[in-house]
């Protein structure tokens, strides 16, 4: 696969590693779980790829402080692990189906070399 493939592998390895349940696809969404949405990137030069992915945190209803609790522990989790930076987080909410859903946005940034 291409670089920028190998870095999304590499963060969902990373937030799996780390204990999250982790989804690819929003039709997969379970909370708790952190979804990986696709990334913007740029190419500083032919070897280096810096990929910016949106990492979508969604939690249980209600949403209130415990379900909240729960999404900036699994930010800090992120924030703390190594290869990857988080640049922001944002409160949220998720909407699926009729629900809406209690939600962190995070801005995570991953470089990776060919």
């Amino acid at each position: 696969m291409g670089a920028i493939v190998d870095a999304g592998d590499l963060l969902e390895t990373a937030l799996d590693d780390a204990g999250l349940t982790v989804v690819r696809s929003p039709g997969d969404v379970d909370p708790p779980c952190a979804l990986i949405g696709l990334p913007d990137f740029s190419a500083p030069n032919r070897n280096a790829v810096d990929c910016t992915f949106p990492v979508y945190l969604v939690g249980l209803p209600p949403n209130n402080y415990t379900s909240n609790v729960v999404l900036l522990d699994m930010a800090d989790t992120i924030a703390a692990l190594p290869g990857v930076l988080v640049t922001s987080g944002t409160p949220a909410t998720f909407d699926i189906s009729d629900h809406s859903l209690p939600a962190y946005n995070l801005t995570v940034q991953v470089t990776v070399t060919r």
